[in-house]
């Protein structure tokens, strides 16, 4: 019996993950389905309910893991931005990954991660071999499509799909815009809400206008904004992945990505890449992306590195190194 953490499930990089791999995983299932797995209390709770239930393995899709090793278990870091990047830092959580989530991955039986990059990252900073870290990827959902009927909000946009932490460059992004030798009439169009930081910065820059902000945007409305988008914009400091740039390519739309991190090795040549720290190579990079030219060959380029992603493919590696450790036990 495998037992499984649930509790990821969500809007979010890692829900995505953890639901499309669980619902995928074959055997006998059993769920935690108790407390929060970011409580500080959790390791301990999750020692007590391997120790009780006595699963072949426990797999988490996030960052926890039991204290000790009551049974053989499998947890997932999808990146290090809680230790690498200074604005995503706390004492807390400095604390968690130093006490926690490291000598924890010295007592996993594998370690599961996202990305090459990821990879490596993990490996330097934890120590453990890199046989012992599994690149299992990620995927994309057969919703997004080329096929799917577009947004037609009434102009031309770009998208950005996200969260407006710092690491996400958005200030970096609206400066670009501004900068950009683009019709004025292009917009740029965002998940969530600007945060005081960009709102500012965007009205200095005088197209506060120009930017729409959507709020929540529901999964199943995601592929309609991505097919009507001229490109995706995608400008982050630090991916442990990306997956925006992978459903916009699925679906036909061009992306303009960072040089940085896990992006270049996701997306390879189907993408624009421009260095996030240059706000006049993002500026260009924004030009360049929606030339016509340029706009056919990220097309094509992009459905096809797209048929890389799978989560049938995801859910069969994550499967394989259960099931390689349930055969141990």
């Amino acid at each position: 019996m495998i037992l499984c953490d649930d509790r990821w499930f969500g809007y979010h990089g890692i829900g995505r993950f953890a639901a499309e791999v669980i619902n995928r995983l074959p055997g006998t299932l059993d769920y935690v389905r108790l407390g929060s797995p970011l409580s500080p209390l959790d390791p301990l709770r999750l020692w007590a309910v391997c120790a009780n239930r006595a699963p072949s393995v426990f797999f988490s899709p996030g960052f926890n893991a039991p204290i000790g090793r009551p049974v053989p278990f499998v947890f997932t870091i999808h990146d290090l931005i809680h230790v690498h990047a200074a604005e995503e830092r706390s004492m807390s959580k400095a604390a968690y990954y130093r006490g926690i989530v490291r000598p924890a991955c010295r007592r996993a039986s594998y370690v599961l991660t996202v990305s090459e990059y990821s990879k490596g990252e993990i490996c330097e900073w934890s120590g453990v071999d890199e046989g012992r870290v599994r690149v299992v990827g990620n995927g994309v959902s057969a919703e997004f499509n080329p096929g799917v009927e577009p947004k037609r909000p009434g102009y031309p946009y770009l998208l950005y799909v996200g969260n407006q932490k710092p690491h996400k460059n958005i200030e970096g992004l609206l400066r670009a815009l501004a900068r950009a030798d683009v019709p004025e009439e292009l917009y740029l169009v965002m998940t969530g809400r600007l945060g005081r930081g960009a709102a500012s910065v965007a009205d200095r820059l005088g197209i506060r206008a120009r930017v729409t902000e959507l709020g929540f945007v529901a999964p199943e409305a995601l592929p309609q904004w991505y097919c009507g988008a001229r490109a995706l914009v995608i400008p982050s400091l630090y991916e442990g992945f990306g997956l925006p740039a992978v459903e916009a390519m699925a679906t036909g739309t061009p992306v303009l990505a960072a040089n940085r991190s896990a992006l270049p090795e996701v997306v390879g040549d189907a993408a624009v890449k421009v260095d996030p720290t240059d706000v006049d190579s993002m500026a260009l990079g924004i030009a360049e992306v929606l030339r016509p030219e340029v706009v056919q060959r990220l097309r094509s380029a992009g459905l096809q590195r797209a048929q890389r992603y799978s989560w049938d493919r995801v859910g069969m590696a994550v499967s394989e190194v259960l099931g390689e450790v349930s055969g141990r036990s």
